[in-house]
């Protein structure tokens, strides 16, 4: 007598195959899928590495990575009044250098990326390389692979004001690590100003223990899909009363 084969028939097998193809795949919430393509369409819009031959868009696997919106950096450099020729530019988790490339537009001394992924690091140096002319002015730029907090506690600038550019770099509880090392450079005299892209309540609350840092300016897009990429807030060791013209929208 034949044995009767109770395994899974041909197409049930067929159908198992297709669902755990499916199920092995990288999974997102919805949510994150329509930021994400959000966020796709603002960087193809802006037309930045077209320009300018660079790659400071696509995403590496494993890497939280995103560029700064060249229009949300416009913005920002429109609200800062200080003037920039004495002024050091550092961004913390700098990835691939968009924004150090933005901010070689201003006359700032210095210009410094620190980036604790050496593959963002690579890259961001090829782009200075591609972006730079031959005649540019190469020595403004530092590329620091390097821990956020430690940069601020063992090679922060002593220029007589710091712009410190934030695109949401890393969690709450190292930006804590980093305000605490910055409050020395602050309480020695050094006028710290603070450009947030996308602020939160975890930023605010870190901020909020800082007792010589004040918020002079906020802008939120009329459009709310588009708050994390081109919502920010700008602070300062300065005075409170200190004014910042409205970013234009």
């Amino acid at each position: 007598m034949a044995k009767k084969n109770h395994g899974p028939t041909p197409s049930l097998r067929r159908r198992l195959g297709r669902w755990l193809r499916v199920a092995r795949r990288p999974w997102t919430w919805p949510g994150n899928r329509r930021r994400e393509q959000r966020r796709r369409a603002l960087e193809s819009k802006d037309g930045f590495d077209a320009t300018h031959g660079t790659e400071t868009t696509a995403p590496l696997p494993g890497l939280n990575y995103g560029a700064t919106p060249v229009r949300t950096f416009r913005r920002i450099m429109e609200a800062i009044p200080t003037p920039l020729d004495d002024c050091a530019f550092v961004d913390l988790g700098s990835g691939k250098g968009r924004a150090l490339l933005l901010a070689s537009e201003h006359p700032f001394r210095t210009i410094i990326g620190v980036e604790h992924s050496p593959e963002l690091h690579a890259v961001a140096g090829r782009n200075l390389a591609k972006f730079l002319p031959p005649t540019g002015r190469a020595d403004r730029f530092q590329l620091r692979c390097e821990d956020a907090a430690d940069f601020v506690s063992t090679s922060w600038p002593e220029a007589d004001d710091v712009l410190l550019f934030l695109y949401c770099p890393f969690p709450s509880e190292l930006l804590r690590q980093v305000c605490a090392a910055l409050q020395p450079h602050a309480e020695a005299g050094q006028r710290i100003s603070i450009a947030f892209v996308n602020p939160n309540r975890h930023m605010e609350r870190v901020f909020s223990d800082w007792p010589q840092l004040h918020c002079l300016a906020r802008f939120e897009p009329p459009d709310q899909a588009l708050a994390a990429y081109e919502s920010f807030a700008i602070y300062s060791t300065g005075s409170s009363t200190d004014s910042f013209p409205g970013p234009a929208r």
